[in-house]
């Protein structure tokens, strides 16, 4: 079975009051009972350089991001499916120079290797949200 597009397992059936119900988890063991969430999240502040940090070091998959501050960057900021560089496949990219404040945008995209983050200068403060 498949959820957006991800491979599925149903957990076992429970009953509540009566009602049975089933829970959804991924096959690397995320819960995808809510579409668009994520089971964690990495700040990834406003910054007047540019730089590379590691969000996940493993498998995931990039789920969205949340523009927390204005950036005035020229580049976009890139997220790549790496384990430590800002190399190879992108998964997502928002404006350097988003402005609106807690604007979203919605990815969804799997990682293979892990999630990587390339911060550009003078780019904008973001919350991510991952498996």
């Amino acid at each position: 079975m498949e959820i957006q597009g991800r491979a599925v397992r149903k957990t076992p059936v429970t009953a509540t009051e009566g009602n049975m119900a089933a829970s959804y988890q991924g096959m690397g063991g995320e819960d995808l009972n809510s579409a668009g969430g994520g089971v964690a999240t990495f700040g990834l502040a406003a910054s007047a350089s540019a730089s590379t940090q590691v969000i996940k070091a493993l498998a995931g998959r990039i789920m969205a991001v949340l523009c927390v501050s204005a950036g005035t960057g020229t580049t976009p900021v890139q997220f790549f499916d790496n384990t430590a560089t800002a190399s190879g496949t992108v998964i997502g990219a928002v404006p350097g120079s988003a402005t609106v404040t807690g604007i979203s945008f919605l990815f969804a995209m799997p990682a293979a290797n892990g999630i990587v983050v390339q911060q550009v200068a003078n780019g904008p403060g973001l919350t991510v949200s991952y498996y």
